[in-house]
């Protein structure tokens, strides 16, 4: 069984918007998937109950396989680092329940998509990174990294420091953060290549231009870049 963790370069890639579509994809196509955002700031106050946009997205892309307490486990207010907001707001977060939740998520799906919060090296509980948390939950990481100028820095910086700890073969995934292109979207993943033996896929296309064949492209593309892993044969 896939366990994917999404993360991102930097905030603000769409990582939320690739993993939800990667669970809503392969539900659509009758392969059981969970999303799994246990992590989440920035959350609304609705009369007293937060509200994670974020977690609210996997569960309605999970087509009812789980529920919001179930993938949502701690919820922060502020739009912060979600150490510095759980500490700031007496949320005492456990990555040990993190992993048992998982574990048991796993049993009901054939793919399991787990997203971080923010960054590889981003704390999410006192000295705990997301690079961490990715070691401890063993699962393959996807890097979402903007498709456009600027990427290519953010991108190989966060691939050394996976390689670093020991994630040789991470799948990198670029992604159209807004409708409009720069003139070096076209060579990026090339450079990239230059420097790593990562699978990089995509670009995952602006949804709101009407794209879908396009975004189900990529997500085949995904699929069948973790199959092979799974079985090189």
């Amino acid at each position: 069984m896939p366990r994917l963790f999404f993360l991102g370069t930097d905030t603000d890639v769409g990582k939320t918007r690739v993993a939800t579509y990667l669970v809503g994809w392969l539900n659509r196509r009758h392969i059981p998937a969970i999303g799994f955002k246990p992590i989440e700031s920035g959350c609304l106050n609705e009369n007293g109950q937060l509200q994670p946009r974020d977690g609210l997205a996997h569960v309605a892309a999970s087509h009812g396989l789980v529920t919001l307490d179930e993938i949502s486990l701690y919820r922060m207010v502020q739009p912060i680092t979600p150490s510095v907001a759980a500490e700031s707001e007496g949320v005492h977060i456990e990555i040990g329940e993190i992993l048992r939740t998982a574990d048991q998520l796993e049993e009901r799906c054939d793919w399991l998509v787990v997203e971080g919060a923010g960054g590889l090296l981003s704390p999410l509980w006192k000295r705990t990174t997301n690079l961490e948390f990715l070691a401890s939950l063993g699962a393959t990481p996807v890097l979402v990294a903007r498709s456009a100028l600027g990427t290519i820095n953010h991108t190989l910086l966060t691939l050394r420091a996976l390689e670093s700890a020991g994630f040789s073969k991470t799948v990198v995934l670029l992604n159209r953060c807004s409708p409009d292109t720069t003139a070096d979207e076209a060579t990026n993943a090339a450079v990239i290549r230059q420097f790593t033996d990562s699978d990089i896929v995509g670009p995952f296309p602006w949804l709101e231009s009407g794209v879908a064949e396009t975004a189900d492209a990529v997500m085949a593309e995904l699929e069948a870049v973790i199959s092979r892993r799974r079985d090189p044969a």
